[in-house]
């Protein structure tokens, strides 16, 4: 009887020991996935901020490329697509648009020497080299943090709670 009662009694706290470590990984998997939403966020806020200094560049060029309303409507369009994005394929897919329209807009800029000379637009053209910079930092970021979340649903024992949960590997932002 008392070998019967060890027997349970280890038995029980091995069950114990099995849901501690079950807890305390799911703990883990909730803590990256918080850290990777968080990275999205603040890469999508940064995204939206180059998108709003863009729409600085197009009211001041607007002044002065008239012969190119079509340049500035795309990228009116491409930074409204990007505004409305709501996954992140569609934020991809709407950000590399977007770039290309405003990289065309600037390139067409070149040719307009009043616009070339005007303080506003050239300050908000160093706002936009200094914001790619932290968009980049912000994609590094995530893509980080995704990696860390997605090596970590690979692993034993996460890999159970992965498959209990339905929990999913998650995209990269390319």
């Amino acid at each position: 009887m008392r070998h019967k009662s060890l027997i349970l009694i280890i038995l029980l706290c091995t069950i114990i020991i099995f849901i501690l470590l079950g807890v305390m990984q799911f703990d883990k998997v909730r803590n990256s996935k918080n850290t990777m939403e968080s990275e999205y966020n603040n890469l999508n806020n940064l995204i939206l901020q180059k998108a709003e200094i863009s729409s600085s560049i197009t009211s001041i060029s607007k002044k002065y490329m008239i012969d190119k309303l079509d340049v500035i409507e795309e990228l009116d369009l491409a930074r409204l697509n990007l505004i409305n994005a709501d996954n992140l394929t569609t934020l991809q897919t709407s950000y590399r648009i977007f770039n290309e329209k405003l990289d065309n807009l600037i390139d067409e800029s070149k040719n307009y020497k009043g616009l070339v000379s005007n303080s506003n637009y050239n300050n908000l053209k160093e706002e936009l080299v200094n914001i790619d910079e932290r968009v980049d930092n912000a994609i590094n970021d995530y893509n980080n943090a995704t990696s860390d979340y997605n090596i970590m649903l690979t692993k034993f024992p996460v890999s159970i709670i992965r498959d209990l949960c339905n929990l999913q590997t998650r995209l990269y932002f390319n």
